[in-house]
């Protein structure tokens, strides 16, 4: 009697730091809740990997249960009486971050492409640029008294599968509590075509939102399972409806996320169990050698013995010891006659998903950087940040964005992962480092001279060599995978 009723949504944010949305969850038929967190975990091993569990516990809280480095790593035993485990978090040793997180960046200061999308608005109620109540920076989506059916809709530059990301994430404010007949309905989009399943952020319970949390950003992470997007199918907008009518709110810093940690079930079984559970019995009729069908009784005349596959969990074919389908055989068996249809049989014994499906590397964008934060004090020059990058990439632009105008300068410095850390000497910026000249944002995406390819395993450090005014400053680099 253990499982989670809504929120606990884990979203990588940095390095190994997670931040999770508040939850409502049962431990041993109890009822618990936990407010939005952020957990750090352990520093990785320098030479074993590791498997950590992020968990919701009988406090109240949510936390990191470490696992042990090993060669052959497990996850660490969690006690059910206890514990609630929502992630699984792989660590692989000598790293900084997950090797396989990625991000999309839908929403932040309404610059538009290339760094986000473009945003419109359907009515005077909601404004896309406002400079209310930022989550963070100086621009959030700002909806007061909203009308039913009014919203707000971003625009990719290109359509793109969606279900190639894990969630969907925003940072949502209430400015009043709104009833049970109000919310907000999210929906993905082809040219203003609804893609997929509309999802409702209710009141309270959908997603660990609150609405009567008045004034305070908190954490929406849809996964993108709940949009129930068809196969093959692409969208290139995110649209924020109203409905119900008359809610205030704010959204801000909305972005798509892959990697970083996987969702934990707390009953279900692993693909391997079902597998062994579940193939043996449902496809008996199936799979057994030949001669009379242990169930109907029925012979399968022109079907020789022999070994054939059946799909599995990941998609691709594992084969039991013997057998040939009987109600499938026109796409399972190793030839012959299907008894069903008398057609002749195709020959399908293994594969995998087909390629063309599967997302290239090199159209998967995203960005790395940091955020140098004064904590409302005005910036003093000589800070460095480190990101460590995982995967090849090219970069395609440079960005800075101050909290106000003001100047700086952030020089990039670059290195591979066994010479850390990266010194001056290893600039990439060919003397043109990204710069503020009295102004609260600056771009370059022409890069002349930069070295603008970038290996896996690579650690970046951003060096603040400059600065004067500004509190907050967020440096950020553009890339795609190569």
């Amino acid at each position: 009697m253990t499982w989670l009723v809504s929120g606990g949504q884990v979203v990588w944010e940095s390095a190994y730091t997670f931040r999770v949305s508040a939850a409502a969850y049962y431990i041993n038929a109890i009822a618990y809740t936990s407010p939005e967190a952020v957990v750090t975990l352990g520093a990785a091993d320098a030479t074993l990997d590791r498997i950590d569990v992020i968990a919701l516990s009988t406090l109240g809280t949510v936390g990191a249960i470490a696992g042990t480095a090993s060669a052959t790593p497990s996850e660490p035993s969690v006690d059910p009486a206890l514990y609630l485990k929502l992630a699984i978090v792989s660590v692989p040793h000598a790293t900084v971050a997950p090797p396989d997180v990625a991000t999309v960046l839908i929403y932040a200061e309404a610059v538009g492409p290339p760094t986000e999308w473009t945003w419109t608005s359907s009515g005077a109620s909601i404004v896309v640029n406002a400079s209310t109540t930022p989550h963070v920076g100086t621009t959030c989506i700002d909806g007061t008294n909203v009308v039913a059916g009014v919203y707000a809709q971003g625009t990719a530059v290109a359509p793109f599968d969606p279900t190639d990301y894990d969630q969907l994430v925003c940072f949502l404010l209430s400015k009043a509590a709104w009833n049970n007949s109000r919310g907000l309905l999210v929906t993905l989009r082809l040219a203003g075509v609804l893609v997929g399943a509309a999802v409702q952020i209710r009141r309270t319970g959908t997603y660990g939102f609150d609405a009567t949390v008045l004034g305070a950003y908190q954490l929406v992470a849809i996964p993108l399972i709940a949009f129930a997007v068809p196969q093959g199918a692409t969208i290139d907008q995110v649209r924020f409806e109203d409905f119900g009518g008359a809610i205030g709110f704010c959204l801000d810093d909305i972005s798509l996320h892959v990697g970083g940690s996987t969702a934990s079930g707390t009953g279900g079984l692993s693909e391997a169990q079902a597998d062994a559970r579940y193939a043996p019995l449902v496809h008996a009729p199936r799979h057994h050698a030949g001669g009379a069908d242990p169930l109907a009784v029925t012979a399968l005349a022109g079907f020789p013995g022999g070994t054939t596959g059946f799909l599995r969990a990941d998609a691709s074919f594992a084969a039991p010891s013997a057998g040939l389908p009987l109600a499938h055989a026109s796409t399972h068996n190793t030839g012959g006659t299907d008894p069903i249809t008398a057609l002749a049989a195709s020959v399908l014994t293994t594969g995998t998903i087909d390629p063309a499906r599967l997302p290239a590397a090199a159209t998967l964008p995203g960005t790395i950087g940091c955020t140098f934060d004064g904590g409302g004090v005005a910036l003093t020059s000589g800070k460095v940040r480190y990101v460590l990058v995982p995967y090849a990439h090219t970069i395609t632009g440079a960005y800075l964005m101050a909290d106000v105008s003001g100047t700086a300068t952030v020089d990039v410095w670059r290195d591979v992962f066994a010479s850390y850390p990266p010194v001056v000497g290893d600039s990439i910026t060919a003397g043109t480092p990204p710069t503020l000249a009295g102004t609260i944002s600056s771009v370059n995406t022409t890069l002349t001279s930069w070295l603008i390819s970038g290996t896996a395993n690579t650690v970046y450090a951003f060096s603040l060599t400059a600065v004067g005014t500004v509190t907050v400053l967020q440096a950020q680099l553009t890339v795609v995978r190569t």
